[in-house]
């Protein structure tokens, strides 16, 4: 399988995460009496839900528009390195943080684990047999702390207008501002070290396959 189908295969996998929790997420969201426009700010509160759109977008967007600036854009090594921190923290902190407080069942079951570990893996995977040819630069794991960041001031500015948290640690009205702060840079520390291994990873594979491409003995045994 070359590269183009492996990225298909987890915009494919991505995408039915995202879609099946849309559907379950509006559907409850109707049968409470909610509606649907709080099921979507509902559904869009989530840094699961953001960041597996962020793999949607990173899988998707190099096939349907590899010509465009946008197509480019997100086939990047930094973007593309950004969304392999990111989805592959979603589901280290749910593991850790968010297992033992949520037991779903049925279709939701489904969902988690399609959001949670097997969209992770599959973009973890892809970017471990196909590394980008580009190199990452060494500040690139700190530059990606802009995106959980950027998500914790949304967390904040949505709870001043609304006092909803979506995540117990951030959860204001609860824990206070400060513990809020304390977990979020705790939080920030563990998505660098991830980054940085992301980034110590991709030299290591990089290495491996310029190897390959010199040596015309590994060549042919490979």
């Amino acid at each position: 399988m070359n590269n183009q189908k492996a990225l298909v295969l987890v915009a494919v996998i991505a995408w039915c995460g995202v879609l099946l929790q849309l559907y379950i997420s509006l559907s409850n969201a109707v049968l409470d009496g909610r509606g649907v426009i709080n099921g979507l700010v509902r559904y869009f509160a989530y840094f699961t839900i953001l960041t597996n759109i962020f793999v949607v977008l990173v899988a998707t967007a190099p096939s349907l528009f590899r010509q465009s600036k946008l197509g480019q854009w997100f086939s990047t090594p930094v973007v593309m390195g950004c969304a392999v921190t990111a989805i592959l923290f979603v589901g280290l902190a749910y593991h850790v943080l968010l297992r033992h407080v949520w037991h779903p069942e049925g279709l939701q079951l489904v969902a988690d684990y399609l959001l949670h570990y097997i969209t992770p893996a599959s973009l973890v995977l892809f970017w471990i047999a196909f590394p980008p040819r580009q190199s990452l630069h060494k500040l690139d794991p700190v530059r990606w702390t802009i995106y959980p960041l950027g998500y914790f001031v949304y967390v904040l500015i949505r709870g001043l207008l609304g006092d909803t948290y979506p995540y117990y640690f951030i959860n204001v009205s609860q824990i206070g501002y400060s513990q809020t702060i304390i977990n979020a840079l705790a939080l920030c520390m563990v998505y660098v070290i991830l980054g940085s291994l992301v980034f110590a990873l991709t030299k290591y594979r990089q290495a491996q396959q310029l190897c390959v491409m010199t040596n015309p003995v590994t060549r042919f045994t490979a």
